[in-house]
């Protein structure tokens, strides 16, 4: 049993990726390449920038729980899938922090 421990905590330490100082887990590791492969994945991938944006926002300072608010799902989704396109062995997550600091600074002037 203890083995088994040992083996799953390895597993999970090295099954995130190292994004804005944080470590990820699941769907935004995946390669950008990887979430426009098929449609399941498409759809989960875009389940997945909807929650981890709007994590950005609540987590944001006073101020900026907002960014995105001057598009909608479909403009936050194809922000992220644009910048995929430019690099899909990027994660997902960077292309989603990357989307958001792109919209964030657009409805925001000035902010990093």
């Amino acid at each position: 049993m203890r083995k088994i421990a040992i083996i799953a905590a390895l597993l999970l330490t090295t099954a995130g990726a190292h994004a804005e100082g944080a470590w990820a887990v699941g769907r935004g590791n995946d390669s950008c390449a990887t979430w426009l492969s098929s449609p399941a994945n498409e759809i989960a991938g875009v389940d997945y920038i909807l929650g981890f944006w709007t994590g950005l926002n609540i987590a944001a300072p006073t101020g900026f729980h907002g960014v995105g608010s001057t598009t909608d799902n479909a403009g936050i989704v194809g922000e992220v899938r644009r910048l995929c396109r430019l690099s899909p062995s990027s994660s997902l997550i960077v292309a989603s922090m990357s989307a958001y600091r792109l919209i964030r600074e657009r409805e925001f002037p000035g902010t990093k």
